[in-house]
Parts: structure tokens; sequence; C-alpha cells
């Protein structure tokens, strides 16, 4: 982006288009990773994921400014914003807090969940900064806005996700609460074998 890529130009702002697109795959599978850490029912983690994909569709139209509502899809967006960090944060604190979890998978659950909320946080900030006119529309401008955003999803995703490769053998996966109980058990007959003396 720092090369103009991904950027639509309007008369009175620079939209950048490709971040929306990149958030719209990579923050539903961040989010899915750690519903499944936690453990967290299916429906909540459906409602999760739907709030995303929401926000950062009226994020969009938020960011473009060839649509005239800038402010208010600002709102919304963030509506549904803190809704997705309401139900990740609940899921993860209830597992985290849960008799049966460890201590070190309860600290490094809360890691995970804190260092999601705070960088998260982040982005709200850039676009406020951005769109009231703090940070003008000039090259240097320019840059200093794609390191902010690019430091930011550095932290929320290659970091997160670095932490989950050092301890997998920790963060388990726990199945979701109503998928186990809905699978049916498929038995098989031992197969008849044929030989020479018969059926055994």
């Amino acid at each position: 982006m720092a090369q103009g890529y991904g950027v639509a130009t309007s008369v009175n702002h620079e939209f950048w288009w490709l971040r929306y697109l990149d958030w719209l795959i990579t923050t539903p599978l961040l989010l899915l990773d750690l519903a499944l850490i936690a453990g967290i029912d299916v429906w909540d983690t459906f409602a999760l994921l739907v709030a995303d994909v929401l926000m950062i569709t009226v994020g969009f139209v938020a960011g473009n400014p060839d649509y005239g509502h800038t402010w208010e899809c600002f709102a919304v967006s963030m509506a549904f914003f803190l809704l997705t960090l309401y139900i990740i944060g609940e899921g993860m604190l209830e597992h985290a807090d849960d008799p049966n979890t460890s201590e070190e998978k309860e600290r490094l659950m809360k890691t995970l969940l804190w260092l999601t909320v705070l960088i998260w946080c982040t982005y709200p900030l850039y676009f406020v900064l951005e769109y009231s006119g703090v940070i003008k529309h000039n090259p240097a401008h320019r840059c200093l806005l794609v390191l902010l955003y690019g430091l930011s999803d550095v932290l929320a995703k290659a970091v997160f996700g670095f932490i989950l490769l050092l301890n997998d053998d920790i963060l388990h996966v726990a199945m979701p609460t109503g998928v186990t109980e809905n699978i049916p058990m498929v038995t098989y007959n031992q197969p008849t074998v044929y030989s020479s003396q018969g059926v055994q």
C-alpha cells in the first residue's frame, strides 16, 4: 500500500480498500482460533463471526468517502466491534477461569485475549486520526499511516500466530459446546474372512 496499490483516490480523500479485503479474510480466522480454543458455543461462535464481518463491511462504507456517511457508519461499525470483543472476551475469560484449566493455559489465554483486544483498539484510533484530518494526505503522512496499520497487523496476526505455534501443546483446541453430543457414533462389524477351511 505504501507504493499506492489497493487505493482509490476521490476528490478529497484516499480510500485504502485493500486493507478491508485483508481484514475480511484474516480476522474471522483469528477469531475462530480463539473461539475454538475457548470452546465457545457454536451459536455464539456464529454470532461472533457475523458481528466481525458486519463490522468490517460497515467500516468499508464508512471509509469510502463516495458514500458520504463516514461518521454514521463508523458509529455502527464500532457497535459491532464492541459486540465482537464482548463475545470473545466473555468466552475466553469463562474458559480461562474454569477450575479445570491449568494456570499456564489460563495465563496464555488471557495473554492472547488482551493482545487481541489492545491491538484491535488501535484500528478505530487510526481511523479517527485519518478522517478527522489529524493525519494529512501527503506522501509523508501516507507512509506514517501505512506503517501504523502495518505494525498493528503484524502484532495482531503474526505475533498472535507465533504464540499459538509456540504453545500448541498447552492451547489445545476444545470442541465447541453442543457439537460432540450431536455427532452420531458409527460402529463397524468385523469383516468376514474366507479361507480354505471355511468362514472365520
